[in-house]
């Protein structure tokens, strides 16, 4: 299998971090907590993260007993939530892709990733 290049920014989560939060001046945790507002821990028992990146609502989950698992293409996100014991699951996201049912698929600030001929 062909090995990922990813850029400067996506190969260790200290850069990613650092770089997202001066494009979010300042604001990159923010933006994780304004999805958390959104999760309703009486209903949203099991959770989806795809391209997840950071664990903060990984993190969040495993605080308030909640399913968390996350799939992306980058091996040292996956690492780093797996020293975290979070599930992380190295998946190519496309139209083929088959997610389990789940109470929630979140996907924040990654489309701009997909090439989509429309």
């Amino acid at each position: 299998m062909k090995k990922n290049k990813h850029s400067l920014v996506y190969k260790n989560i200290f850069f990613y971090r650092l770089i997202l939060n001066i494009l979010y001046i300042g604001a990159y945790k923010k933006r994780y907590l304004s999805i958390i507002e959104k999760i309703n821990v009486n209903k949203d028992k099991k959770i989806v993260e795809l391209c997840f990146g950071d664990t903060i609502i990984a993190d969040w989950c495993k605080k308030n007993n909640l399913s968390w698992a996350g799939i992306d293409i980058n091996d040292n996100f996956i690492l780093e939530a797996k020293k975290k014991k979070h599930i992380a699951e190295k998946k190519f996201i496309n139209h083929n892709t088959y997610i389990e049912r789940n109470d929630l698929l979140i996907i924040a600030g990654s489309l701009y990733h997909f090439n989509i001929n429309i």
